[in-house]
């Protein structure tokens, strides 16, 4: 027996008498939510996401985004000239290819997310490679003493 299978109707607190139905049976209240969540409106989302790929492509972004995640340029121009909202899928691309750092530019405010610490561990990562390959060139100069 799953957990789902085990939740009713009343496992849930209602804070207001349920409407009823022709056959006298309850309803609950459509809508009613439990949990808030953030929820980001289509603008600000549009800015986020064309300030993440400006940072990232200063120039012809709309041809390095294309070649990035496969979003015709048409459509991020659409996007970053225009103030329009990427879609479903183009959201996704762009989450698929730059990862935690472009949800990291969608959501600065959730320090705690998980997004956020796979980023840092990205960044680091980075840098200890680069510190690596200069360290390594370092030692091709001086003769590895």
């Amino acid at each position: 027996m799953s957990f789902a299978s085990t939740i009713t109707a009343g496992s849930f607190p209602q804070d207001q008498t349920p409407m009823h139905t022709a056959s006298g049976r309850g309803m609950r209240k459509s809508g009613h939510d439990v949990r808030k969540f953030s929820q980001i409106d289509a603008r600000t989302l549009a800015e986020r996401a064309c300030r993440f790929l400006r940072q990232r492509y200063p120039n012809k972004t709309a041809l390095y985004v294309e070649a990035d995640t496969g979003v015709p340029s048409s459509t991020v121009r659409k996007w970053l000239d225009q103030g329009h909202c990427p879609s479903g899928p183009a959201y996704d691309a762009m989450i698929a290819t730059y990862g935690a750092a472009f949800l990291c530019a969608m959501r600065p405010d959730e320090h705690g997310a998980w997004f956020h610490r796979v980023a840092r561990a990205e960044r680091q990562a980075a840098l200890e490679a680069r510190a690596a390959a200069i360290q390594s060139q370092l030692d091709a100069l001086t003769g590895g003493r």
